[in-house]
């Protein structure tokens, strides 16, 4: 199995990965870059994880608190959501962005490797194992903070039993 960037240069290889996480941990562990790596073919959305084991998987993988609020929070406060843009300045992200800058410099060295989607939806599996889907980074602000909302309120609902 190989990572490539956009033209096709191997970035990474490993013949006895059988799937992008093995070989993403596996690239990691050998101090490889993954900064551009190529990995439209490797789409979790949609992806059912519960119950998978993803152990050492997310090891170094910073977690966050409470993300669905801490999110919110964040990208809900006026002109601090840009969809349409990863980082704006300090005050104004995407969606991802959001998550990459409340991983503090932990979520900001995870980007530089991974780029600014994969490095959040690897911080969201991290800091919300029961997470049943990565969140949509693509959208628009309104469904984004609509959906945001709606993490951080089950986030906050105590688990039923």
């Amino acid at each position: 199995m190989e990572l490539t960037n956009r033209r096709g240069k191997v970035i990474f290889a490993l013949e006895s990965a059988q799937t992008v996480l093995q070989l993403v941990t596996a690239a990691h562990k050998a101090g490889k870059s993954l900064r551009g790596a190529y990995l439209s073919g490797a789409d979790l959305r949609g992806a059912y994880l519960s119950g998978a084991v993803l152990s050492g998987g997310l090891e170094g993988v910073p977690l966050v608190p409470a993300i669905h609020a801490a999110v919110y929070e964040a990208a809900s406060k006026p002109n601090a959501l840009d969809m349409q843009r990863w980082h704006t300045c300090d005050t104004t992200n995407c969606r991802a962005g959001w998550v990459v800058a409340l991983a503090g410099p932990a979520g900001r060295a995870l980007e530089w490797a991974m780029g600014t989607p994969t490095a959040a939806a690897v911080i969201y599996m991290r800091s919300d194992p029961k997470l049943q889907r990565i969140p949509d980074f693509y959208g628009t602000n309104e469904a984004a903070l609509e959906d945001m909302k709606h993490l951080a309120e089950q986030e906050s609902q105590p688990p039923v039993r």
